[in-house]
Parts: C-alpha cells; sequence; structure tokens
C-alpha cells in the first residue's frame, strides 16, 4: 500500500522541476535557492529557513519541506500544533 507521501512524491515527478529536485544524484542546492522553476503553471522556489534558538516557525504543514542536519551538540525539539475547521470535523 502507497503512503500518502510517496503518492504526493509520485505525483510531483510528473514535472520536471520536482524530477530534479526529488531525483538522488547529486544536487547543486545553490541552483534551487537562486533559479525559480515551474510546475502546473505555478512559479516554484526553493527557501532556506534558518533560525535561533527560541524561534518559532509558523507554516502551513502542506507546504513541502525537510530539516538538515543537527550540527549541535543537543537535540532540537519541535512541537506541532494543528487547527481544523469545525466544518471539517463533521
Amino acid at each position: 500500500e502507497m503512503c500518502i507521501r510517496d503518492s504526493v512524491r509520485t505525483h510531483l515527478k510528473k514535472y520536471a522541476y520536482f524530477q530534479t529536485l526529488l531525483s538522488k544524484e547529486p544536487l547543486d542546492p545553490e541552483h534551487f535557492l537562486t533559479t525559480p522553476g515551474e510546475a502546473g503553471g505555478v512559479e516554484q522556489q526553493v527557501v532556506e529557513l534558518q533560525g535561533e534558538p527560541g524561534d518559532v516557525v509558523l507554516m502551513d504543514l502542506r507546504l513541502l519541506h525537510t530539516l538538515s542536519t543537527n550540527t549541535a551538540k543537543i537535540p532540537r525539539l519541535m512541537v506541532t500544533q494543528r487547527y481544523f475547521r469545525e466544518s471539517t470535523m463533521h
């Protein structure tokens, strides 16, 4: 059975931009950070977020996201909170 992550990946790979981004081949990260792409008529751009200890990032969990290697000697903690419209809960 295919999980949601795999089905999203399969769908995204229909677009050349994501075929390259999701490839197992080595990438030039600078290219994706500086050169917008296109998928389905929508401009795509990789954005790197860097925070300081104590920073809070609010984002829609439907955004494609990943984490980078933790170079600190202490673990990073993450808390998620999801809000749903009452009309979607019935």
